[in-house]
């Protein structure tokens, strides 16, 4: 029985039978997968509870039934291009077509919209060929792969390569990064005659993933060549100081009703308007699951999304916003259902996965990729540079970074810091662990412990009937320290990713927003923070812990960010689909606009005060009865700032609640209060709880502190 990859490829054209289809690695028989038909890939125990992705809509066109032999259309065989479907950079309108095939008796190149079937030679473990002008479209012409093994199986197949595919077969669609017009580089006549100056042969742009596993000369050569060694420091746009971050956490699938790039990119100004400067997406390429995290290939848009064309429009309009643009890269497995990679060759003995996962360790989403091969290593590189290259992104965040070979990671962040300065890479590592940014060569790493210890202590204190909490040892303060300082180990803000409001992980929800065992001490639920600390953004208690969270966030040490709707008050929880996805509608009410102007106004600070990005954060005041903490920002030569945080619900009027700053001359002044009017607050009600400056009188200011709420204070002299 032919699996559903190999349905496909037949459609592709492939007339003879098909390859054997993926098998369960020993000991998986008999686990239940989400999709019931056939897949290729090994089925980890954890799929259950993934839903696959609805891709009924997608209809493969009629295909010929036949292909005719056509070896004319070879201009030069093999190729000296890198894998992939590369536009040849002379402008010609040649393309290279190479793929890794080992195992291969014979590889032949179908071409959709001719009918013609390719011979490709082969040299080593490739098969390749240029093909002549004309042949093959470089600005989106079909192609697949015919594979014969050594005994006489026939089958079809995807381009490991390709930024482009049809979901439900086994097409792909030749890309032409330098065929887009960015709004901040020079006329595209002027980009193709700095890429004819290049020596023959060598035209390679270290910006493509095309390149990858370069010999060191070729990357020096073709950086000076066109200058674009930095990516897209060739243009206007730059990359910013990582310490200027704050980050807009985004799916792209459910941003916006329609699910697509080109929606998402009409509402960036939404996400610069909040005062945020980047905008991280959730996994992009073709996916099977509900969220991403199972690519079917790594470099493929997921095709519900758009085309590259439309990536290309969303990160140009992200930069004229003065928006980052960094994505989430899955690269430490493979998908479990449509694997495209799966016994790629017809190879794979003993359940082993075939060229691209032989050797590699199951994870508890699948099976792993031989990392161990220097192929299976250039195609994981070339997925990372396709995002920072051909896409201008700003940076990356690698999933799941634990499952990935130690090795693997350093190869990895060296090359990409080499190739791509001033480039983000950020990991998630679980638990937080400093190593990750001294070791591994990652400039920042999530924070998770910060969210779990503040929804912990609300639930067991924050709600308790005496406004500290009912616990006789009141608020554990030690806890609350530690997620405004640098945790141990790392050594300065910008290597911690805090989101004390949630990302996907805890607002995203796969069993229809069900309880969690393994969340029990917080409720075990998944949900948006306004449910976290309440009744939802009907609750004004709920919302206004969100606010003191969010500004606390914003001064804490560390990179802030949130997931998306979190700055509108969304509530309920998550999932990638439109019932579950953002409610726009919300943005127009009046808890909208109170928590989105609190946004703006915190995420401005940061712009305006040096010291919440790049200072010190000292510890100086803790009332654990009350639950109040206050810590300071401080960076020589710049403003400092001082924190307070009443996270319990007692309030202090008559300028009686004492705060310890130290010994020092001069005034605190407010520059926010998270329940000031303009947010949703209560500090003009009868009991009067604003203040002006204070003056610091035996290391102490004197203020007014309402109760559940984070105020901002910069030392005046």
């Amino acid at each position: 029985m032919a699996s559903r990859r190999d349905v496909a490829g037949m459609a592709c054209g492939s007339s003879t039978r098909n390859a054997p289809r993926g098998s369960f690695p020993r000991g998986w028989a008999g686990r239940k997968v989400a999709r019931q038909t056939p897949t290729r890939g090994p089925v980890p125990l954890a799929a259950a509870a993934a839903p696959a992705m609805d891709e009924s809509s997608y209809l493969a066109p009629p295909a010929p039934q036949t292909f005719a032999h056509a070896p004319h259309l070879i201009a030069a065989a093999p190729s000296p291009y890198g894998r992939g479907a590369v536009a040849v950079p002379d402008g010609s309108g040649a393309v290279s077509v190479k793929v890794w095939a080992p195992h291969a008796a014979s590889v032949s190149l179908l071409l959709r919209d001719s009918g013609a079937e390719v011979p490709l030679h082969r040299e080593w473990d490739d098969w390749s060929a240029v093909l002549a002008p004309g042949a093959l479209s470089p600005d989106g012409g079909a192609y697949c792969f015919r594979l014969t093994t050594h005994d006489g199986h026939s089958f079809t197949r995807r381009d490991p390569y390709a930024r482009a595919t049809e979901y439900t077969s086994d097409w792909c669609f030749v890309d032409n990064p330098a065929a887009f017009q960015w709004s901040d580089r020079p006329a595209a006549a002027a980009s193709s005659a700095a890429a004819a100056a290049l020596p023959p042969v060598r035209h390679i742009d270290v910006t493509s993933s095309a390149g990858s596993g370069l010999e060191e000369e070729e990357v020096e050569l073709a950086a000076a060549g066109e200058g674009q060694g930095q990516g897209q420091e060739g243009g206007g746009w730059r990359p910013r100081p990582f310490d200027e971050y704050i980050i807009y956490e985004c799916c792209v699938g459910s941003f916006t009703p329609e699910g697509t790039l080109a929606a998402a990119a009409a509402r960036l100004e939404h996400v610069a308007a909040a005062g945020f400067t980047a905008v991280q997406l959730m996994p992009l390429c073709e996916f099977s699951d509900m969220w991403g995290y199972n690519p079917r290939l790594l470099m493929s848009l997921h095709g519900k999304y758009g085309t590259p064309e439309d990536m290309r429009r969303f990160v140009d309009r992200a930069h004229q916003l003065g928006l980052g643009v960094i994505i989430d890269v899955v690269l430490h497995h493979g998908a479990v259902d449509g694997n495209s990679l799966w016994e790629y060759d017809g190879w794979g003995p003993d359940y082993n996965g075939g060229i691209y996962h032989e050797g590699g360790h199951d994870t508890m989403w699948g099976r792993g990729f031989a990392f161990w091969k220097r192929e299976v290593y250039d195609m994981v590189q070339a997925a990372c540079v396709m995002w920072l290259g051909d896409y201008r992104c700003d940076g990356l965040r690698f999933d799941s970074a634990n499952d990935l070979p130690r090795d693997t990671i350093q190869a990895l962040t060296y090359n990409l810091r080499e190739r791509f300065p001033g480039r983000i890479l950020t990991a998630e590592v679980t638990p937080e662990n400093p190593q990750s940014v001294h070791e591994l060569g990652f400039d920042s790493v999530w924070v998770h412990s910060g969210y779990f210890d503040i929804i912990q202590q609300h639930r067991a204190l924050g709600r308790g009937h005496h406004g500290g909490g009912d616990w006789a040892e009141g608020w554990n303060l030690p806890r609350l320290r530690t997620v405004m300082v640098l945790h141990y180990g790392f050594t300065a803000p910008t290597q911690c990713i805090k989101y004390l409001l949630g990302s996907h992980d805890q607002v995203g929800c796969h069993n229809g927003g069900a309880w969690y065992q393994d969340l029990q001490m917080i409720g075990g639920r998944k949900r948006y923070a306004v449910d976290q600390y309440g009744g939802g953004r009907g609750d004004w208690h709920a919302r206004s812990c969100s606010r003191l969270w969010w500004a606390a966030n914003v001064a804490a040490a560390g990179l802030p960010m949130a997931f998306m709707g979190t700055e509108f008050a969304q509530s309920g929880w998550w999932d990638n689909n439109q019932e579950r996805g953002l409610n726009w509608e919300h943005t127009q009410d009046e808890v909208g606009a109170h928590m989105l102007a609190l946004f703006a106004a915190a995420n401005g600070l940061r712009a305006r005060f040096p010291a919440l990005r790049r200072g010190w954060a000292n510890i100086l005041h803790e009332d654990r009865a009350n639950g109040v903490v206050a810590f300071e920002r401080v960076i020589e030569g710049e403003t400092r700032l001082v924190c307070v945080i009443n996270a319990g619900r007692r309030l202090w009027t008559g300028s009686d609640y004492g705060v310890w700053v130290g010994h020092a001359e001069g005034r605190l002044e407010e520059v926010l209060n998270s329940q000031s009017p303009e947010f949703g607050g209560n500090v003009e009600a009868p009991s009067g709880l604003s203040n002006e400056p204070r003056p610091i009188y035996d290391g102490k200011i004197w203020i007014n502190l309402p109760q559940q709420a984070t105020l901002i204070f910069q030392h005046m002299l």
